[in-house]
């Protein structure tokens, strides 16, 4: 990349138009060997640690203060790959060693010896375990709160042994023959939910405006039909770099439809002071476009979100939920998976989880969530199976019914497989978990009160509303995201709250970090609900969306060879004008 491009890229990428940080930034690529590109990735990783990108000015401090911590973390990284001294031998030192060893394979008469091959598993797999326990046992922060949403509600402290019988109705969505669709009929799809989100937008302007006309055709305009005065036009953002570089002001398209031709216009969305957009996303976008290629956009909607259930708001359901219940809150417990560190395996060497399952019992709770992965794919002792995985799970989940604490017996269990389950289905979205049993071995009957639901579900308990899934939207949006606000606000909460304005658990189109099975994309629709569950990588979370959904992020059970955290959901049925959200404290803990 020649200097005039690097420049450009900087001042895109990060929207500087002061030359004196574009020249800082341009040396400091040239001092660490990187190029613009990269700058620019590092600088979003930076200002996102730092509370969002759009929340960090980009000026002379901030930038010196992040090519000062980038230097030091990639001088640390130099002496990591460096080969310490110490390890370092003379040449005669060598040569005296080799003298002292014997041969390995042959004797001094050069007949072959038979070496007798020993597996190390065992033995490695034992040390492992004892160093992950002495780890956990050391650790001094466990039970600690890392974030509290309604902090301010009181938690029963002691609750009856025997609970109510908690209500669990779960929707079903039925996952077709996987990876079978052809690229047409995906198409299909995805455009007749372009045009049911177009009706819907429609209808509201309708009740805004009793002079708009009725027919979609007449409402909406052509994309690249030239335009001189204000105009609807309805289709999806595209990006126009590539798929693994974040888009940019000059790489927003619009795509719309017109009789089964695909128009492709771009996007300019300079005089729009508070907007966000990303790579699938469905909008409605108002402006001019005088040249049939270009849409000057003035507005743009982005809200096709579905209204809540309505189940708690009736007084006949609530007065009945609230009778059976007895006056007792709705506690449930969620944890994510790995279960056991990444150098050891099986229920047995799974610490982190019984200390859970410990707590769990204590606290009895109505409901537990499990979200995989059980049979964690990236498992370095994968390799000490001496099952088929598929065994192995069926032994994991047998051991859990044999060794659960006797009070969790009765205890309603939600399973939600994950992509990285080794013998599961590895696309998205999944079917629940299934079992295969060892020749021999007679079928494994587990209790009623077990649920096994597909990736992702939506499901209500006791009629609260619920939305789980193990597919790491909130990532993949954060790394295709384009915004600009002039207002602060919550980054997470608005990335979070695409999935809701989209009806979809995986909103972003196309992906390349995640194995989405388009064919079964109807699967993936998303009802507005009460409470959102999505396991992600980045910062531990419990928010309440400016809709009133309760997002929460519980982090994992294990990360790599440390224990993670889990959840508590207390949920108090609200009276007469309350929202649940007000109603609802979560708190995500440190196991």
């Amino acid at each position: 990349m020649n200097i005039n491009n690097a420049k450009q890229t900087i001042r895109d990428e990060l929207e500087i138009e002061d030359d004196k940080l574009v020249h800082k930034l341009l040396q400091a690529t040239k001092i660490l060997h990187l190029d613009a590109t990269a700058i620019c990735e590092h600088w979003d990783a930076y200002s996102f640690q730092s509370g969002g990108r759009e929340s960090l000015i980009v000026n002379e401090e901030n930038i010196i203060t992040f090519l000062t911590q980038l230097k030091s973390k990639m001088s640390k990284q130099k002496k990591v790959s460096s080969t310490p001294h110490r390890f370092l031998q003379s040449n005669n030192s060598i040569a005296s060693s080799a003298k002292k060893r014997e041969p390995s394979y042959y004797t001094q008469d050069q007949s072959v010896v038979v070496r007798k091959f020993t597996s190390p598993t065992a033995k490695s797999l034992k040390s492992s375990v004892d160093i992950s326990q002495q780890k956990f046992q050391e650790r001094t922060n466990s039970g600690e709160s890392i974030c509290t949403l309604n902090e301010t509600i009181t938690v029963e402290q002691e609750r009856p042994k025997f609970l109510p019988q908690s209500d669990i109705q779960i929707k079903i969505s039925p996952i077709k023959t996987w990876l079978w669709a052809k690229p047409h009929e995906v198409s299909s799809v995805q455009r007749q939910k372009i045009e049911d989100f177009g009706k819907h937008f429609r209808t509201l302007h309708e009740h805004q405006d009793s002079s708009a006309v009725a027919s979609d055709d007449e409402f909406f305009e052509r994309a690249n039909k030239p335009s001189q005065s204000d105009s609807f036009y309805v289709g999806r953002i595209v990006s126009k770099n590539s798929m693994f570089k974040r888009m940019d002001k000059n790489s927003v398209y619009f795509e719309g439809f017109h009789e089964h031709r695909s128009l492709l216009v771009q996007l300019d969305v300079s005089k729009l002071n508070n907007f966000s957009v990303f790579p699938g996303q469905i909008v409605v976008v108002k402006g001019i476009n005088p040249d049939g290629q270009t849409i000057f956009v003035t507005e743009l909607f982005n809200n096709f979100s579905s209204p809540k259930l309505k189940s708690l708001t009736d007084p006949v359901i609530a007065e009945k939920i609230e009778k059976k219940r007895g006056g007792l809150d709705l506690v449930v417990f969620v944890a994510s998976g790995p279960f056991c560190c990444d150098n050891t395996f099986g229920f047995e060497n799974s610490i982190t989880f019984h200390k859970f399952l410990n707590t769990c019992s204590k606290d009895n709770p109505d409901v537990i969530i499990l979200t995989g992965p059980i049979i964690d794919a990236k498992n370095k002792k994968l390799q000490c199976c001496e099952r088929t995985y598929s065994e192995e799970f069926s032994t994991f989940v047998n051991d859990l019914y044999k060794k659960m604490p006797a009070d969790l017996l009765k205890t309603n269990i939600i399973f939600i497989p994950s992509t990285r389950d080794i013998h599961h289905r590895p696309n998205f979205p999944q079917p629940p978990y299934k079992f295969q049993n060892k020749e021999g071995c007679p079928e494994m009957k587990l209790p009623e009160n077990w649920f096994f639901l597909s990736n992702p579900s939506e499901f209500t308990i006791d009629g609260v509303s619920f939305a789980v899934t193990t597919n790491d939207t909130l990532l993949t949006l954060n790394k295709s995201e384009y915004c600009r606000f002039t207002t602060k606000d919550h980054r997470l909460c608005r990335l979070v709250s695409h999935c809701i304005l989209q009806q979809s658990f995986s909103p972003v189109y196309p992906q390349v970090n995640v194995p989405i099975d388009w064919s079964n994309q109807e699967s993936f629709k998303l009802s507005t609900p009460d409470i959102f569950i999505m396991p992600s990588l980045v910062k531990t979370l419990a928010q309440t969306l400016e809709n009133g959904t309760v997002f929460v992020n519980p982090g994992f059970l294990v990360r790599g060879q440390s224990s993670g955290s889990y959840c508590r959901i207390n949920i108090k049925f609200p009276r007469d004008g309350d929202r649940l959200s007000d109603n609802v404290r979560v708190d995500v803990l440190r196991v």
